[in-house]
This record gives C-alpha cells, sequence and structure tokens, in this order.
C-alpha cells in the first residue's frame, strides 16, 4: 500500500477540480473516502481516484481512504490517510472609478490590498484569467480587482468593479502666420 495520499495538502477556499489518488491496490475491489467536514467528493468515491472541492478556510482534517476486498472487507495495511489544511482567502482589495488623460494600460490601475497580497485585474466579474499590466484599457469599461495572497495563491472571494473613463486629449491648437 502506498506511503502517502498525494495531492495538495494546503488548499485555498472552494478549490474545485483537486484530485487524490492511491496507486490500485491488488485484490481491491473498492476505494472508500473520506475527507474533511465542508468539503465534497464530485468524482470518484469508490475508485482509486477522487476529485475534490476543498470546504472555507479552517475546515481542516484528514483525507482518508480505504481499500476492500470483495464484499466490502477491508484489506489488510489498506487505509491510508492524509492531513490537509483550507487557508484563509485575502479580502477583495478596495479602488474605485478611475479616469485617464489619453490612453492607459492595466498598470495604470490602482487598488489596495490587504497586507501580503497583490491586486490582479480581470476583465470579468467571475472566471478568466489576469490582465497583462500591458493591456490597453476602454474608456466606459469595467474592470474588476481582486486580491492574491502571495504566499498561499488564495484569491479573495470576491472581486471590486471599477469603471475606466478615457478622457481624449484635445487636439493641439494650429496656428497661421500673418502675413503682411
Amino acid at each position: 500500500f502506498p506511503v502517502t495520499i498525494p495531492g495538495t495538502v494546503a488548499q485555498c477556499p472552494a478549490q474545485t477540480g483537486q484530485v487524490y489518488s492511491i496507486t490500485a491496490i491488488p485484490n481491491a475491489t473498492s476505494y472508500i473516502w473520506t475527507v474533511p467536514t465542508g468539503w465534497s467528493i464530485t468524482a470518484g468515491s469508490t475508485t482509486n481516484t477522487i476529485t475534490v472541492t476543498t470546504g472555507t478556510a479552517g475546515q481542516n482534517g484528514n483525507i482518508t481512504v480505504r481499500a476492500n476486498k470483495s464484499c466490502g472487507t477491508p484489506i489488510s495495511g489498506g487505509i491510508q490517510t492524509l492531513a490537509v489544511t483550507v487557508n484563509s482567502a485575502p479580502a477583495a482589495p478596495t479602488a474605485s472609478a478611475q479616469s485617464f488623460c489619453g490612453s492607459a494600460t492595466v498598470a495604470s490601475l490602482v487598488g489596495t490590498a490587504p497586507s501580503g497580497s497583490v491586486v490582479d485585474w480581470y476583465a470579468a466579474s467571475t472566471g478568466g484569467s489576469a490582465l497583462t499590466t500591458g493591456t490597453s484599457l476602454t474608456t466606459g469599461t469595467t474592470y474588476y480587482a481582486q486580491s492574491r495572497d502571495t504566499t498561499t495563491g488564495c484569491v479573495s472571494s470576491t472581486r471590486t468593479a471599477v469603471v475606466v473613463t478615457i478622457n481624449i486629449l484635445p487636439a493641439a491648437p494650429t496656428t497661421r502666420t500673418k502675413s503682411n
């Protein structure tokens, strides 16, 4: 039987698609998994691989698997445990509507994240990838700021909406030379 259950030990809140797996055990016909309170098994509950959604911060505990023979009889030495924790997510950043002259990029946006966190900017209120710092901003568009803990990688559960206004610079005045 494997020494450990491979998988991420320190998790962020409400992470979906987290996989824990063990090598198939000879003569095992099923596996029984348990996860900490608040966690849920979303696939594979009787196989040697499970997919889970983590709980909220502090819903720590053990992921346990028991290998069974036919008729549900446990295989001797066929129980393994992995201790897991759920880290806290940072609070959402503070930010408000912002105006720029001429043009601006994501690097121009200002938001304040909690200590130990940075602000990532998104084009949508949920999902998607963070915008790169060189992405041009568009007037009248709402951008979304999300805090990301620099140690754990956990992100705030909500994003702060920020409306951007790009003021067009007036054209340079034209001059005419007066001839006499």
